[in-house]
């Protein structure tokens, strides 16, 4: 991105972002809830979204409820794993 007003907006941005909320990383125990998270949707015939199962895992790995209002999206990784969700929107 060309140096700007828009790009220290960004940056200042994601620094806040960063310095505001703690990021949960997507390490090699989410990794492996997601890859059993895939083929457990796969095998019941309904197959999720991979950055979905991915933000699924990362939640279940931390012990997290996730919040979404997109529930839609998640309902086969719910029905195939201990992952809880809320529709704080709703």
């Amino acid at each position: 991105m060309p140096e700007g007003r828009k790009k220290r907006y960004i940056e200042d941005f994601l620094i806040d972002i960063k310095n505001t909320y703690v990021i949960l990383p997507y390490d090699d125990f989410a990794a492996q809830i997601c890859g059993e998270l895939q083929a457990r949707c796969e095998n019941a015939g309904t197959p999720a979204p991979r950055y979905d199962s991915q933000i699924a895992a990362t939640a279940i790995a931390n012990g997290m409820i996730l919040v979404t209002h997109n529930t839609e999206d998640y309902a086969a990784l719910c029905q195939n794993s201990m992952l809880k969700i809320e529709d704080w929107w709703e």
